[in-house]
């Protein structure tokens, strides 16, 4: 698994603050809240860990800081907490968080009421997700066979138990961007009966309700012709997804887009919401990083049809916050200096 050391890329997941998702009246205020883990050092060990929760309509202002510790295992030995997924049942007001790269197979959960943060340990803590409020993860394991490797992938929950079909022998490796590498899919849900993983350009659809798997190809990646990335996979509804799409078919010319994927019989169909190549204050370069090496957490909340994330640098340390606004097609950013923002949920 791959681990990143200089920077940092988290995203916000904002969540619906109307009566209704579809409610996309400018005039109705959206006063969902942002959560996050903020931290002044990417090390796990000797730095204070602090939860923030934002009010969305004011990310510019001072946080109420509602936990000051540090929740981790001294086992890890001061591990370089890269990046971290991040999963919400804001029914019960359970925050979770994983730290994809670091040695100790665990997992962290706030409890905003009791105001506690705990660690659980577990043996694969990739992609947490809630699904029917049921804490799920994504197991992944990798073979070799005559130089050929492929991957298998199954639903765990949080006892550690296998709940799922095993989705055996798939060839990930055409890809090209490490991802015979669990930490390179990404993951998103519609909170009911489905999980989606999309690795790169291939969409795995789990059904909870059936046990059944599906597959999908998003478009043809190719490392000469279509040298595509995508990051920032948020589910909208109605088999539709909001993600950002790096092409780095021309190395030159490195171009970054907000796109909208969408599900249709046994397709899927890309196109453009929105072109950030020249739209942001930093290059489409320091969004995806070297070497492709930011990880992007994003969000999508429906309230106000607005696409948010979050890209954290260690060297200086500071986070930016991007906000996307598609039906009034304007971007807004704040940054924060001297803190880095890992795993962000919403809760109205």
């Amino acid at each position: 698994m791959r681990q990143f050391f200089l920077l940092l890329t988290t995203f916000s997941l904002f969540l619906v603050s109307c009566d209704t998702n579809d409610n996309n009246d400018p005039a109705t205020p959206c006063e969902a809240h942002f959560y996050t883990i903020a931290a002044t050092s990417v090390q796990s060990t000797g730095t204070t860990y602090e939860v923030y929760r934002y009010q969305k309509s004011d990310v510019l202002s001072s946080p109420e800081v509602l936990y000051t510790g540090n929740p981790f295992d001294p086992n890890l030995g001061g591990s370089i907490l890269t990046r971290a997924n991040a999963a919400l049942n804001d029914d019960a007001g359970i925050y979770i968080y994983s730290f994809p790269g670091v040695s100790s197979q665990e997992y962290y959960k706030y409890d905003a009421a009791a105001n506690t943060f705990e660690r659980a340990p577990l043996a694969s803590v990739n992609n947490p997700e809630f699904v029917s409020n049921q804490l799920r993860f994504l197991r992944f394991q990798t073979f070799m066979n005559s130089g050929v490797i492929t991957t298998d992938l199954s639903i765990i929950d949080e006892n550690n138990n296998v709940v799922s079909q095993v989705h055996a022998g798939l060839d990930l490796s055409q890809q090209n961007t490490g991802m015979n590498n669990v930490f390179d899919i990404l993951s998103s849900t519609d909170r009911q009966n489905k999980l989606f993983y999309l690795a790169n350009t291939l969409l795995f659809v789990y059904d909870t309700s059936a046990d059944t798997w599906t597959d999908y190809s998003v478009e043809t990646f190719d490392n000469t012709n279509n040298k595509v990335y995508y990051r920032g996979f948020e589910y909208v509804g109605n088999n539709t997804f909001y993600a950002l799409k790096g092409d780095e078919t021309d190395p030159n010319n490195l171009t970054l887009q907000l796109v909208k994927i969408e599900i249709a019989g046994n397709t899927v169909q890309v196109s453009v919401l929105k072109d950030l190549t020249n739209a942001l204050s930093v290059s489409a370069q320091d969004v995806i990083g070297a070497q492709r090496r930011n990880w992007i957490n994003s969000t999508y909340d429906a309230c106000d049809n607005s696409y948010y994330f979050k890209v954290s640098y260690s060297n200086p340390v500071s986070t930016r916050l991007f906000e996307i606004k598609l039906e009034s097609d304007t971007i807004n950013e704040s940054i924060t200096n001297g803190k880095i923002f890992y795993g962000l949920n919403i809760n109205p």
